[in-house]
């Protein structure tokens, strides 16, 4: 009998250390969409608008797995985890106040900071119980993940909040890259039109973007008009959306921006933001247009909209490297 109930415990434990062992990290219930990586044609060489030569030129880029949201972060989002909402577009002024049927919770946060969507995603990360993705340098050896600790986000640029970092291996929340960017809006595939399978120069540029022509020049409730292929919603007009990369006017032109999984000048003085606004003309409504935006000051014109790497088995990549070599 002893030695019946000594078998049943040893199968026992192995099966709960063989569970163990290889049991799937938990999914996130976010609904974020995965973006499969790959390689494409980066920025342009027309010249659409005056300032186009900041998309030239034309390069290749490539970019591994991540994870999308399909929606930009709404002004309730931003409420609920930071305590405070500045918004510009909210209230009773005529120009503000949103447009009827629509739900004021539901429309992008703006004027924040740079500075403030870095300590959004951190926090966003903390909520979800993943790795903080952003770090500061508090000395030549040191790094602090706890956005609680590095003090209020200043209105003037500072040496400080400019030495955040970015973990990679974190599987935390955090801005897209301008690469990442790129590819989600084009839908992952190379075409001259963007990925809802219109060019901008047409009529139906309406039907997936809020633009000077039908926004009233005021945000809107997010997911109203058409999503694009990989279904994410108001990848262009709306509001600019800010990224990691530092902002630099002739990267494109540098062996830098085709290296796999490229995110910008190691520093610069602005921050890259992509994806046009509610009052942009049609002709600047692409997906390849740039913009730029200093990390400390806020704008009515741009928001955000989060990411999340794609967990990479440390272990497979060593052993594929290996045989590589």
């Amino acid at each position: 009998m002893k030695k019946i109930i000594s078998l049943v415990l040893s199968v026992l434990l192995v099966s709960v250390f063989v569970t163990g062992c290889s049991k799937k990290p938990a999914a996130i219930n976010d609904g974020f969409v995965l973006v499969s990586g790959g390689t494409y044609k980066m920025g342009s060489n027309d010249i659409r608008v005056p300032w186009g030569y900041y998309d030239h030129p034309e390069h290749e880029a490539s970019v591994s797995d991540f994870y999308i949201s399909p929606v930009l972060v709404t002004q309730k989002d931003f409420e609920d985890l930071m305590g405070y909402n500045n918004s510009f577009y909210q209230g009773d002024d005529k120009g503000k106040v949103v447009q009827e049927g629509e739900d004021q919770a539901l429309r992008p946060v703006e004027k924040i900071t740079w500075y403030e969507a870095i300590v959004f995603c951190n926090k966003m990360s903390a909520k979800m119980n993943l790795q903080k993705a952003y770090y500061m340098k508090t000395s030549d050896s040191e790094e602090s993940y706890d956005e609680s600790t590095w003090g209020n986000p200043p209105d003037k640029s500072s040496e400080k909040w400019n030495s955040i970092g970015w973990n990679k291996d974190a599987n935390g929340y955090r801005l897209l890259t301008e690469a990442e960017w790129e590819y989600a809006a084009r839908g992952g595939a190379e075409t001259q039109f963007n990925s809802a399978g219109f060019n901008y120069d047409d009529d139906d540029v309406n039907d997936f973007c809020w633009n000077d022509k039908n926004s009233k020049l005021r945000t809107h409730q997010i997911k109203l008009k058409k999503p694009n292929t990989l279904g994410l919603y108001d990848m262009v007009g709306n509001v600019w959306e800010f990224c990691w990369d530092w902002f630099d006017e002739d990267y494109y032109t540098k062996q830098a921006a085709s290296e796999p999984d490229a995110c910008g000048p190691s520093t610069a003085d602005f921050r890259v933001v992509r994806g046009s606004a509610w009052d942009d003309y049609d002709v600047s409504l692409s997906y390849v247009s740039r913009g730029s935006s200093s990390p400390h000051l806020s704008s009515r014109r741009v928001g955000m909209r989060l990411a999340r790497s794609v967990p990479v088995n440390k272990k497979a990549k060593k052993n594929k490297a290996k045989k590589s070599n």
